[in-house]
């Protein structure tokens, strides 16, 4: 493994994870006593409550955060039965891994808030708001008019009213992806700071963070002057 080196002797290092899959544990193991910072990421949405009291029009948009982010727990945890390991998320388990292995590493969640994303990112909340008022209510009317029509024993039109639900479904939820990765240069841009004073500093920091996020951390970070290997492209 190479050293991407910057400013002062400091490097930089990023892993793109998948929230779902167990990190591997190859390249983990080939930074022990190589990095003295790990920057996760994750929104602290312990204020998401009362944000969506304070914002009615955004609140659905808000909530299916918190829906998304206790989906990815759970799959996170048939994933981890699957492979007879503990699991619970990607970033928990890259944090206990150093925590055992290297504790003199300095772990940091740097992410934006979500009082930050409300603020800066308002319109993509309200096309999450309104995808998500979609999918519940398209959810629970197919729901109730399949169980209508199983009914009175009519399977065919059950089916079809299934088909075209899951059709419905699908479209709303390609609409709701497509707003998430709006949020990635407001999440990441605190990120960038971070790494950018620490490598400044003579620092060796390792970037975990999801997939998605790798192209624009990289590219900000080379606008800068700080050149970051990515351990794991493609």
């Amino acid at each position: 493994m190479g050293t991407s080196s910057s400013e002062e002797g400091g490097a930089c290092y990023i892993y793109g994870s998948e929230h779902t899959k167990i990190p591997r544990k190859d390249i983990l193991e080939g930074l022990v006593g190589r990095v003295d910072y790990v920057l996760l990421e994750g929104v602290n949405i312990s204020g998401l409550w009362r944000l969506a009291r304070k914002h009615l029009s955004i609140a659905l948009g808000l909530l299916s955060l918190l829906a998304v982010q206790k989906l990815f727990k759970l799959w996170s945890w048939f994933e981890g039965r699957r492979r007879g390991v503990k699991f619970v998320g990607d970033m928990e388990y890259v944090r206990g891994f150093f925590a055992s292995r290297d504790p003199r590493v300095r772990v940091e969640f740097v992410d934006a808030s979500l009082e930050e994303l409300v603020a800066t990112r308002r319109r993509e909340f309200i096309r999450m708001s309104v995808s998500f008022a979609i999918f519940l209510v398209a959810t629970g009317y197919t729901t109730c008019y399949t169980l209508f029509a199983l009914s009175f024993r009519s399977p065919l039109t059950a089916l079809t009213l299934f088909v075209l639900a899951v059709l419905a479904l699908a479209l709303v939820i390609v609409v709701y992806l497509k707003a998430l990765p709006e949020l990635i240069p407001a999440r990441d841009r605190k990120l960038v700071d971070r790494v950018v004073e620490l490598v400044r500093c003579g620092y060796r920091v390792l970037v975990v963070r999801g997939r998605g996020h790798v192209p624009y951390i990289r590219e900000e970070l080379r606008k800068r002057g700080v050149d970051c290997e990515v351990l794991n492209p493609g």
